[in-house]
């Protein structure tokens, strides 16, 4: 436990809120960050960490299942948490324990790392690739979006159809776990 400890520690360097799941898909140690988004955003319910925004959670529900389903072979899952009246929006970022990291944490399924999301200006395309497993069209479509872009304008800028931005728009909701264009660009 030590060295899930330091570990937790070195990310709170980075100044990350993060927590190791386990097998059960509930805490097992979480750094002071993440303690104090509890219960603002997480709870540690019986049967699972959750979070606070339904629709977030049900996302969260699927990918700690994939996590345990496909074990060392999961990919890393990201998705979005909209703001609340006392939570911030960030991004959680759900990391499967690979390989030599079983060493460390040896009951962990995964690993919960949230991002804070400080709305300045339009994020990166790079970025939200990272971020979502975005093409690079999807991401330049939400870049666009994020930045006040109607799908008509952006349409007209990039030289592709209303329809096919409008199939790469399904692709993002699928891939973030949202369905409204007004919940993506906040």
């Amino acid at each position: 436990m030590s060295r899930v400890h330091e570990t937790l520690e070195n990310i709170d360097t980075a100044n990350c809120p993060s927590a190791v799941i386990g097998r059960s898909k509930r805490l097992l140690v979480a750094n002071d960050l993440f303690q104090s988004l509890i219960p603002t955003s997480f709870k540690d319910a019986s049967n699972r960490v959750q979070l606070i925004d339904q629709r977030a959670d049900a996302v969260l529900a699927t990918a700690l299942d994939r996590v345990l389903a496909e074990g060392q072979t999961a990919d890393i899952f990201s998705l979005p948490v909209k703001a609340g009246e006392e939570r911030p929006a960030f991004v959680l970022h759900v990391v499967p324990v690979r390989r030599a990291a079983n060493d460390i944490f040896s009951d962990a399924s995964c690993l919960l790392i949230a991002t804070s999301v400080v709305r300045k200006e339009a994020p990166q395309a790079s970025l939200l690739q990272g971020l979502f497993d975005f093409s690079a069209a999807e991401a330049r479509l939400v870049r666009g979006l994020a930045a006040g872009g109607s799908l008509s304008e952006l349409a007209l800028q990039s030289g592709l159809s209303p329809e096919t931005l409008r199939t790469h728009l399904k692709s993002v909701f699928a891939k973030t776990g949202l369905n409204r264009q007004a919940d993506l660009t906040a």
